[in-house]
């Protein structure tokens, strides 16, 4: 990561966000405290991932699948599969984890309206 690129991100945020957002990715912490405080690899996965297991516990389901669509080099799925395993921990809800690619990319764009 370049330093400069660092030093735009920490002028972006306020001084005790930045502070506080040390102490939350240093410590252990909830999923939820990290969600709240986008202290994870991918905030995304992890908000989406936590808004279901709630939905689904609302609605009385007890198990729920995640999807990721074109995987490619599997580092994202691997960090959803890390992030369901937390979320599950946490909510006692079972998180199934499915990831797939074609390999062969976005198909070429055509125009459907004609």
């Amino acid at each position: 990561m370049k330093f400069s690129y660092i030093l735009k991100q920490i002028g972006k945020e306020p001084t005790f966000r930045l502070f506080v957002k040390l102490l939350v990715t240093m410590n252990v912490t909830s999923v939820r405290t990290k969600a709240n405080w986008d202290v994870s690899p991918r905030p995304p996965y992890l908000v989406g991932v936590l808004r279901a297991a709630d939905e689904a516990a609302r609605l009385q389901i007890s198990e729920i699948s995640v999807i990721e669509l074109g995987v490619a080099g599997g580092e994202g799925l691997l960090a959803l599969q890390e992030i369901a395993d937390a979320v599950e921990a946490e909510t006692k809800l079972r998180i199934v984890v499915y990831g797939f690619d074609t390999r062969k990319g976005f198909p070429d764009s055509f125009d459907c309206i004609r």
